[in-house]
């Protein structure tokens, strides 16, 4: 499991994250990551919950120690001394008080429980009904009431205005149940609001309330009757249009807002016409298009960013027939709709001006919509026979690096972690950016390339970066000149889509469309991400949405003529495992694999071919063996391509592994290696020398049978000290009697039978 500890500018923007194990090491990377930022306009926060994985998300939390709370010292009529003296009064008392922290301009509550719960538990729920209940009693954040929630870091500084230093006020060390808190708030909550919220007297109606700017927030605050901002119509007039800017669908729109709507009708038991809700909910959605979107949409850019991708297709069949499309609803579902000049001008159509020719309808008044234009093609279907064509004139695949890089598909680089498939990949995208010849697969002419690493800082990206130009001596000029694109999933997440049921999936098409963009607009010819678990936050086993994930980039390879290839993780073997992995080792569902056009598998190399090779076995892990597991448009590889870590010493003092082409004794008729002739010089050192020992000592071999003298030798000190095993002895032997230097002589047993023995020359 995983600690998290992130780093948020002030102003908001991008979060930088460190994820790190509970460990003496980890625990010393999270000090290094919290010195760095723990600056002026900047914040530094640790999440409340340990994590699965290397990332933070409510479906990523895997236990909870204990309940958390954020009371702001400028949204309550009492201070930072008050807010402190009254919670040890009141939690205390009842053993729920673990810890009380000054977070610079507020308070943190901690409650930790005796037994952390695990994700998924039944007490999980109920944990989150008593955070909620609590957040309400204490009038805290309400933006906090989920377990992937960061709170502010003791010993870092809060440098927004007002702020000041973050610091522990009290840790008693208490511990609770979930019972304890519930009995306590049984008990409490019928007497109000532990803390009265502040109102300000001299604010005008003109002046908004500092609120969220994120939907999810700003819904999770909304208030009926509320006149600050968090009403129901305030919020819903922000929060429709921002995930309309998000290019979510509207009935994912629609079923958020009705979510949110039924909890603030449920916190204070009101009784509403669902009925009514939904249908004046679609209305407002449907408002928010005509009136806000598509009012000022100019047909002559296109499709808008703003637009699902489902409804791209439809989008632009209008715009190519000349007409304007829109977005409408019926019975049907939500569609596109198209009208003609004379129809756009109509009583109660959109005008080609943009304007409407009235406002939705009334809330009592079911819209009325026609049925969507059919969207049947307007000759019948026919099968035709292939015409016929010249096979010569079909343009060939276009490999851009190897036979992995192809343009128009996407591909996957495989391996478990640590093999060494980020650096391979970086060493590559130089090797295409700088057109040089790097890994024996032959040169040519430069191309554009962009590295995105999702777990890694840019620091770290510019240490690997460096090390590469250093071995390979490539001025770093012409590493970074233009065409080559470097960026940091720490700096810029790149989540392309979510889960929200077993069934459901949701793209995030406007990131979708700008990395779509961004690759055409800068003339990107190979695309890395690496790896293709931060790039989704999709269950890994479900394999339709896994399907539909890979497929988004395989719509950008082909839609922008690229390379794309992603770096995914395999599955944890048994322990103990020492077999290769496989292409059904690849973590998660099999539609990974079967969407992608080229798979290769990475290796750590075997002890056998360690041995094989005249590697000591403890340096073995510097080399690692390349597969083509799967080449759709290819024959699989004659033979393993290798690849060597070696180390490289930066001008500031650190160590980078880089890797480099590393050449099998023997493979493909090359000579062996320097590293082989000493392993074999060694072995048949070792083997004389054992073999003079035993004659001295009257103990006689031969070269097979019951004396076979590798079998034996193998087991004698000289060889377990030089770790020399018997297939490396028994290659000795062979080549000591083809020079010479050994050879069988007939001699008596004490039997008087007669009998061999291998003896020196």
């Amino acid at each position: 499991m995983f600690r998290c500890v992130a780093a948020i500018p002030n102003t908001g923007g991008n979060c930088a994250q460190l994820f790190y194990e509970d460990t003496e090491e980890g625990r010393a990377k999270a000090e290094a990551f919290v010195r760095e930022h723990n600056k002026p306009g900047m914040g530094v926060y640790d999440c409340v919950s340990l994590l699965k994985e290397k990332r933070r998300a409510k479906d990523t939390v895997a236990e909870i120690p204990g309940l958390h709370w954020d009371i702001d010292a400028r949204q309550v009529n009492e201070n930072k001394e008050q807010i402190i003296k009254r919670v040890r009064e009141k939690l205390e008392a009842f053993g729920l008080l673990s810890r009380l922290v000054d977070s610079g301009r507020g308070v943190h509550v901690y409650s930790t429980l005796r037994e952390p719960i695990a994700a998924g538990a039944p007490e999980m729920e109920a944990a989150e009904q008593l955070l909620t209940r609590m957040i309400e009693h204490l009038g805290a954040d309400p933006a906090l009431k989920h377990f992937a929630a960061l709170m502010r870091r003791p010993g870092t500084t809060n440098s927004k205005e007002g702020g000041g230093p973050c610091r522990v006020v009290l840790d008693t060390g208490a511990r609770c149940d979930l019972s304890d808190i519930a009995a306590y708030l049984d008990l409490v909550e019928n007497n109000g609001p532990l803390f009265t919220a502040r109102e300000e007297p001299n604010k005008t109606k003109n002046e908004a309330e500092e609120l969220p700017t994120d939907p999810g927030a700003r819904l999770a605050i909304m208030r009926f009757g509320s006149k600050s901002g968090r009403g129901v119509n305030a919020t819903l007039c922000h929060v429709i249009p921002a995930m309309i800017w998000k290019a979510m669908r509207p009935e994912d729109i629609h079923r958020k807002v009705m979510a949110a709507l039924r909890a603030t009708a449920g916190r204070d038991n009101l009784n509403w016409d669902w009925k009514g809700e939904e249908r004046q909910t679609n209305e407002r959605i449907l408002a928010a298009y005509h009136n806000l979107f598509e009012k000022d949409y100019d047909s002559a850019a296109g499709v808008p960013v703003w637009l699902p991708m489902e409804f791209h297709e439809r989008w632009a069949a209008a715009l190519a027939d000349g007409k304007r499309p829109t977005i409408s609803k019926n019975g049907a579902g939500w569609h596109i709709r198209s009208y003609g000049a004379q129809e756009a001008n109509g009583a109660g159509a959109t005008r080609a001006d943009g304007d409407t020719a009235k406002d939705t309808p009334p809330r009592d008044e079911a819209p009325k919509e026609e049925a969507p234009k059919d969207d049947a093609p307007k000759a019948p279907f026919i099968l035709r026979p292939v015409a016929h064509f010249d096979p010569a004139q079909i343009p060939p695949r276009e490999f851009l690096f190897g036979s992995h890089y192809q343009r128009r598909t996407v591909s996957g680089t495989v391996a478990p972690g640590g093999t060494g498939k980020s650096s391979e990949v970086m060493v590559e995208a130089v090797a295409m950016k700088t057109g040089r010849d790097l890994l024996g697969e032959g040169a040519k002419e430069p191309l554009r390339v962009w590295y995105h690493n999702g777990e890694d800082n840019m620091l770290e990206l510019q240490r690997r970066l460096a090390g590469i130009c250093q071995h390979y001596n490539i001025p770093l000029a012409e590493a970074l000149g233009d065409g080559f694109f470097m960026s940091s999933g720490n700096e810029v997440p790149l989540r392309v889509a979510e889960t929200w049921s077993q069934v459901r999936l949701q793209t995030d098409h406007r990131l979708v469309k700008c990395i779509t963009e961004a690759i055409g607009d800068n003339r990107v010819d190979v695309a890395i991400l690496d790896p293709l678990v931060t790039l989704h936050g999709v269950p890994e086993n479900n394999p339709g949405q896994m399907d539909q994930v890979i497929r988004i980039f395989t719509r950008m390879a082909d839609s922008q003529n690229c390379a794309i290839d992603l770096s995914h993780h395999t599955r944890k073997l048994a322990p103990g495992s020492s077999d290769d992995v496989t292409i059904d080792d690849m973590r998660g569902a099999g539609a990974v694999k079967d969407a992608m056009r080229a798979v290769r598998m990475l290796n750590v190399m075997s002890s056998k071919d360690a041995e094989n090779a005249g590697i000591m076995d403890i340096e073995r892990t510097n080399y690692f063996r390349i597969d083509r597991a799967k080449a759709n448009y290819s024959g699989p590889a004659k033979t393993a391509t290798w690849r060597q870590f070696v180390n490289v010493d930066l001008p500031n003092g650190d160590g980078v592994g880089v890797v480099t082409p590393w050449q099998f004794p023997g493979q493909d008729g090359a000579p062996s290696s320097p590293e082989k002739l000493e392993a074999e010089r060694r072995a048949e050192h070792v083997f004389l020398e054992i073999l003079r020992r035993l004659t001295l000592a009257g103990v006689f071999v031969n070269e097979s049978g019951f004396r076979n003298a590798p079998h034996k030798f193998a087991k004698e000190r000289e060889a377990r000290m030089a770790k020399i095993g018997k297939a490396a002895l028994d290659a000795a032997m062979r080549r000591l009697f083809d020079k010479g230097k050994i050879r069988l002589e007939d001699y008596v047993k004490p039997n008087r039978h007669g009998g061999t023995r291998i003896v020196e020359v």
